[in-house]
């Protein structure tokens, strides 16, 4: 059964101290299912929470910067993952209107934490002041990509700057982004390249991406993303009896589900399984959403879902007869290698990152090719559990931990 790799030993860095900015964690509470950059970063405050390290955190608000220390951190991710509860809203409520109720909580959970705070021009002084030398400042999290924050940190004395990039869809593939969207990544590069002593990439696909959007010159790792080990035995299954298949991500155009209308339109009636498109709304894509409107409208075999926790998709995706992706661009895939944990089929497009990261297990096809996916489909769709029974047999392949990720990178800042 595919399974995560060993833990090599781990580094000792009990003489090195971290700030790792959790800015994007705070401002995602409330507002629904963590993404994959989500769990990401909060994957690094768990890890480095369970190391010999100085750990910081930092946290951009509407008044400035707070400073917390590794109990502040520690008392952040037992709100993350609802073990406490977060403090009631304080005065400065008023200041974030557009956040969540439970995003107010959370951050005035972080003021009653912080050992520092400052201004937005007090960042360099107030780090050069608490944080013991020498230190790395990491951002996994695309968020104060800025020049205010990079370059604040920078003139820290003895100070490393170390940023993950998960992608560069925005920079290669700007047809299916907002053009603002666009804009804004391509500054937060040209602030990376300036500013970053590391940058780390999730994936050699990924490295070559970035090597070629900054033209080269940039210091860069690649460290796969960690996965955590799955039992299908112990995933709950969905109350659905019937035949279904799963697609997971936002629904827009780079994520390309209405391919899948269209594979599901020209489906037999009387052989047509269920088809979950489990993601929340995009951009760009007015006739794809008029189209889930109509079947939703209609109480077609096509369902769209918001709002499900990790666990809920891990039981949708253990259940269901395959995955289907046909994604024009991906940073990684988090759903194709949980697929293959569980041993669950995988339509996917061939991308380089997925041969990267899953290998052959999935079969590739053309984003654009329609009847290759129709003719897939049904195939899969004939081949019933048995088709479970053989991959889970089968698959010997060895996925990365988190601890396995953090190792290589901690290594790689030594």
């Amino acid at each position: 059964m595919a399974g995560p790799l060993d833990t090599p030993a781990a580094p000792d860095c009990s003489d090195k101290s971290y700030c790792l900015d959790i800015t994007r964690l705070l401002s995602r509470v409330g507002k629904g299912p963590f993404t994959g950059i989500d769990r990401v970063e909060r994957a690094y405050l768990r890890e480095l929470l369970g190391r010999n390290v100085s750990l910081f955190g930092l946290v951009r608000t509407k008044l400035g910067f707070l400073l917390l220390d590794r109990d502040g951190m520690a008392a952040v991710l037992s709100g993350l993952d609802g073990v406490t509860a977060w403090s009631e809203p304080d005065r400065y409520r008023w200041l974030s209107r557009n956040q969540t109720a439970a995003g107010k909580r959370s951050e005035a959970t972080a003021r009653r934490l912080t050992v520092a705070r400052c201004s937005r021009r007090g960042l360099t002084r107030m780090l050069a002041r608490h944080l013991p030398a020498p230190f790395t400042y990491l951002n996994v999290g695309h968020s104060n990509l800025s020049k205010r924050v990079l370059g604040a940190v920078k003139q820290v004395p003895e100070s490393t700057i170390a940023v993950l990039v998960h992608d560069t869809i925005p920079f290669d593939h700007p047809d299916l982004h907002q053009p603002k969207t666009v804009a804004a990544f391509r500054e937060k590069l040209k602030q990376v390249k300036q500013f970053a002593d590391i940058i780390i990439c999730n994936s050699v696909d990924t490295e070559l991406r970035v090597q070629a959007a900054l033209r080269g010159g940039s210091k860069t790792i690649v460290s796969h993303l960690g996965i955590d080990a799955i039992a299908a035995g112990a995933v709950g299954r969905p109350a659905e009896q019937s035949p279904y298949f799963v697609t997971v991500g936002t629904i827009d155009l780079r994520k390309n589900q209405g391919l899948l209308l269209d594979v599901w339109d020209a489906l037999p009636k009387d052989a047509k399984p269920h088809l979950y498109i489990v993601g929340s709304r995009g951009w760009g894509d007015a006739e794809l959403f008029r189209r889930l409107d109509a079947a939703k409208a209609h109480g077609s075999n096509v369902t769209e879902i918001n709002g499900l926790s990790d666990q809920e998709t891990t039981a949708l995706i253990a259940g269901s007869l395959g995955v289907l992706h046909p994604s024009r661009a991906e940073g990684y895939g988090f759903t194709l290698i949980e697929a293959a944990l569980l041993g669950v089929p995988i339509i996917a497009s061939d991308l380089p990152v997925y041969r990267e990261t899953v290998g052959e297990m999935p079969v590739y096809l053309s984003p654009d090719d329609m009847y290759q996916w129709l003719q897939s489909t049904q195939a899969l769709s004939k081949s019933g559990p048995e088709i479970h029974k053989n991959l889970q047999q089968g698959a010997d392949v060895q996925f990365p931990t988190w601890a396995n990720h953090i190792d290589t990178v901690l290594n790689s800042l030594n």
